[in-house]
């Protein structure tokens, strides 16, 4: 899932203004398949109080399930510290006085105990996010590097054709440009054309410990390079053909993989452990549950 607003990709870079404009983005991107829409975001985003009391929120979402409406309060914490008890309680008042369905605080840097307590009992929701740590990845293998290694198969070394025809002026150019098209291809009576590759391939397949092969063609025997229309060998009469088959190096290319530098943020919920990753290119990938951390 993307976001259609892709995230910033420096989180070192971010304050709190860009903070909020994160948490935005990313419900707007989970929640787009449940029909939640984004109402309101950043300073001017307001919910009204029974009170009287006009209380602003970060981010102010909505959806519908056809009969009631429902609201949420997202309050964005970019600080150093942990959310308190304190940031918990206000933010319950604002949801009974504004008769808000649920409100949800994201921090960067994680909750208190009692502010989980708290939060746990009036149903506020907690979530983490913020760039991932070492402790994310446990002991789990985060930088792989090495190569890959293409086998680019077999090439075919000093074909030489024997002729059903009797031998004229142009044999020896004929016998010097044999290996010149990159197709070859042998047409045999009642038989489907086929390739010299195609031909040599099977030789190796039933003689696999040899390198040196020669091989016979039934009477009628033409050589077609469809590649080269004009070269002396096409529409040729060929009896057999002797070649020798030499594997190519290897082509190798060096390959380096590092999910700690892929994944930009993780959006982890305190109360649940459930964990999403978001990676460098704005992509949200669910992932395994995450290990407690008590505080």
């Amino acid at each position: 899932m993307r976001p259609s607003r892709r995230p910033v990709p420096d989180a070192d870079g971010l304050d709190w203004q860009g903070y909020e404009k994160l948490v935005r983005d990313i419900l707007e991107a989970l929640g787009r398949a449940a029909g939640v829409e984004i109402v309101c975001w950043g300073r001017p985003c307001e919910v009204e109080g029974q009170s009287g009391v006009s209380h602003q929120v970060d981010v102010l979402t909505a959806h519908s399930d056809g009969m009631n409406e429902y609201r949420t309060a997202v309050s964005c914490k970019w600080r150093k510290a942990r959310v308190e008890i304190s940031h918990v309680r206000e933010l319950a008042f604002i949801v009974q006085d504004a008769a808000l369905s649920k409100a949800v605080i994201v921090s960067k840097s994680g909750f208190t105990k009692g502010a989980r307590e708290l939060a746990a009992a009036q149903g506020i929701g907690l979530i983490e996010l913020r760039k991932p740590t070492q402790e994310d990845w446990g002991d789990g293998i985060t930088d792989v590097r090495g190569e890959i290694i293409f086998d680019r198969g077999l090439a075919m070394c000093d074909v030489r054709f024997r002729r059903a025809e009797p031998i004229t002026e142009s044999d020896d150019e004929a016998a010097e440009k044999t290996t010149a098209p990159r197709l070859l291809i042998v047409s045999t009576p009642g038989e489907d054309d086929k390739t010299l590759m195609e031909l040599a391939q099977q030789a190796l397949r039933d003689n696999l410990d040899q390198e040196h092969f020669d091989l016979g063609f039934p009477r009628g025997t033409v050589l077609i390079t469809p590649e080269d229309p004009a070269h002396p060998m096409n529409g040729r009469s060929v009896r057999g053909v002797s070649y020798r088959l030499q594997p190519l190096p290897p082509h190798r290319v060096k390959a380096s993989v590092n999910a700690g530098e892929r994944i930009f943020m993780i959006i982890r919920d305190a109360l649940t452990n459930r964990q999403h990753n978001i990676t460098t290119d704005g992509e949200i990938i669910e992932t395994a549950e995450a290990r407690a951390i008590d505080g």
